[in-house]
């Protein structure tokens, strides 16, 4: 049985892959609209003989684009509320339960120490009434 407690994540890199998801989220989104945008200049550039509607066609990626950007901002806010709240505060009941856990050890040390004495104090008694015994 393992004593050492587990391991609760470093509220700092909670925050650092928060911070990633947020900036490919802007990335994504800032990507798309940039495609979108050069897309639907293309008919003032270059005609295509039954290709008028071509550049309405990025349309839909957009959108689902956009969408997982909005998403992947969420999750990214749902990081770093659960870093300042629910991470902070297991760390902190770790380190209380540390301490909780040092307190009950030395207590049953002491404990354990006090024993193994009175225990030897009467061995020792038990030997010496009997050697008085003896002579």
């Amino acid at each position: 049985m393992s004593t050492a407690l587990p391991q609760v994540l470093d509220v700092g890199q909670i925050e650092q892959l928060a911070a990633q998801v947020a900036g490919a989220a802007r990335v994504m989104s800032t990507a798309s609209d940039d495609a979108l945008d050069r897309w639907s200049r293309l008919p003032e550039v270059f005609e295509v003989a039954g290709a008028e509607g071509a550049h309405l066609l990025l349309d839909q990626p957009n959108a689902a684009a956009q969408e997982f950007a909005t998403v992947l901002l969420a999750a990214s806010r749902l990081l770093d509320d659960y870093a300042m709240y629910v991470f902070a505060a297991l760390h902190l009941r770790r380190a209380s339960l540390a301490e909780r856990i040092a307190a009950v050890s030395a207590t049953t040390a002491r404990s354990t120490r006090s024993t193994l004495t009175s225990n030897a104090s009467v061995a020792i008694s038990r030997r010496q009434r009997r050697a008085w015994l003896a002579t």
